[in-house]
């Protein structure tokens, strides 16, 4: 079960989704193992527990399962506990009404990096692949596997709204009175510069003559 699909974060923001694993009817444990087979570049997803080999007892020994989580059977419970077990989460059963479902939780955590873009929705696939033993070491009895879809709005920190205010010259001249009288001074010495070389050039001139 998917509690929530969509989320919105900002650059650089960790996301804890969440998916629900339950076992109601079935004798063995199911295992179940998740893989990332869609996510944007440069996004790290990590899924916790993570995959690993899990030693398992069984008549005359044991055995090993490479798996994220095993899910033993558990019956519906009419009120939670006021400390449930470790991993362990009560949803409410969307058949049996006033009754509880004790699931083992996946995090699925999504670190949204900082340069990604803003108002972009990104996608994330997430597979399951789930099994019973049927009984014996090495074998398979039934499987299952389902897609787990995530999307993330990427949001700015802080929203906002400015009006861009287009400035006449008028109110351009206004606003910067001091830097456009040092700019019209630097002009007026440098023309005072120049007429005074000229008029040097045109004395000499004459005074040759």
């Amino acid at each position: 079960m998917q509690p929530v699909l969509a989320y919105s974060a900002a650059p650089g923001a960790i996301i804890n989704a969440k998916i629900y694993l339950y076992n109601l009817y079935g004798t063995y444990p199911t295992h179940v193992l998740f893989n990332v087979t869609t996510a944007p570049p440069n996004w790290v997803i990590n899924i916790n527990p993570p995959a690993r080999n899990v030693i398992y007892e069984i008549p005359g020994g044991t055995t090993t399962i490479f798996e994220n989580v095993g899910v033993e059977q558990m019956d519906r419970v009419n009120e939670t506990p006021a400390t449930p077990p470790e991993g362990i989460e009560y949803i409410r059963d969307p058949v049996k009404i006033g009754m509880f479902i004790p699931a083992k939780v996946v995090y699925v955590n999504i670190e949204v990096p900082n340069n990604a873009e803003l108002w972009k929705t990104y996608d994330i696939k997430i597979s399951a692949s789930a099994w019973c033993t049927g009984g014996a070491p090495g074998t398979v009895g039934a499987t299952q596997s389902r897609d787990f879809n995530f999307q993330v709005k990427v949001v700015p920190t802080e929203y906002y709204e400015r009006a861009q205010v287009k400035v006449g010259w008028i109110e351009f001249l206004r606003q910067n009175a001091i830097l456009v009288a040092l700019i019209v001074a630097i002009i007026v010495v440098i023309l005072i510069i120049f007429v005074l070389k000229r008029m040097g050039k045109l004395i000499l001139k004459v005074e040759l003559k």
